[in-house]
């Protein structure tokens, strides 16, 4: 099992899991178990290097803030893009009634 994310974001049973994994108690309240596990990191740094724990601590990336010069080629990107080759047409109420009704 690989675990993901922070260990604020998981919810009770995937702290469970993961105590077990630890071989912790998995008994006690959310806050309890967090604490558990976090202190057993902590005696353990080297836990944190194993491939099924090191989504818990990897630092996600953000992609930079654009500069002008991207904004400006994003928008030419916009208003130079071609229409749609083909248009579908919307079907008319005429088209869509029964010819019965025309009838009338």
């Amino acid at each position: 099992m690989v675990f993901i994310g922070s260990l604020g974001s998981k919810n009770k049973t995937e702290l469970q899991d993961l105590a077990s994994i630890l071989s912790l108690s998995i008994a006690g309240t959310k806050a309890d178990l967090q604490q558990c596990i976090e202190d057993e990191f902590e005696k353990h740094p080297e836990l944190k290097n194993e491939a099924q724990f090191l989504g818990l601590f990897k630092q996600s990336q953000k992609r930079p803030a654009p500069t002008n010069k991207d904004m400006a080629a994003g928008f030419n990107d916009i208003f130079q893009s071609q229409p749609p080759l083909q248009r579908h047409r919307l079907n008319t109420m005429a088209e869509t009634m029964p010819s019965t009704l025309y009838s009338m």
